[in-house]
């Protein structure tokens, strides 16, 4: 790859050119702006909401019983649960 010693310039100078302030009066610095859509703040409204939601008592006992490994479910159930669960999807 060969690199002139124009093309090095050239680069230069759009980096110093983006560098330069940008404003009415010349002065100051470009700034990023993030705007978010009306399905952006319904989401992130939504997510705050959920995450300042205290568990239920019954969902932490399971999570108790769970991490403590006491927590035991039926064969039966489970299946039972599959079964149902193909049967709403026909």
């Amino acid at each position: 790859m060969y690199i002139s010693g124009k093309s090095v310039q050239r680069i230069s100078q759009i980096y110093n050119e983006q560098k330069k302030p940008v404003g009415k009066s010349g002065q100051g610095k470009r700034a990023d702006k993030v705007t978010l859509s009306s399905e952006g703040r319904q989401l992130q409204a939504i997510i705050a909401k959920a995450s300042a939601e205290v568990p239920s008592k019954k969902a932490e006992e399971l999570k108790a019983a769970v991490s403590s490994g006491t927590y035991h479910v039926k064969g039966e159930d489970i299946a039972a649960s599959i079964i149902k669960y193909y049967k709403q999807r026909m």
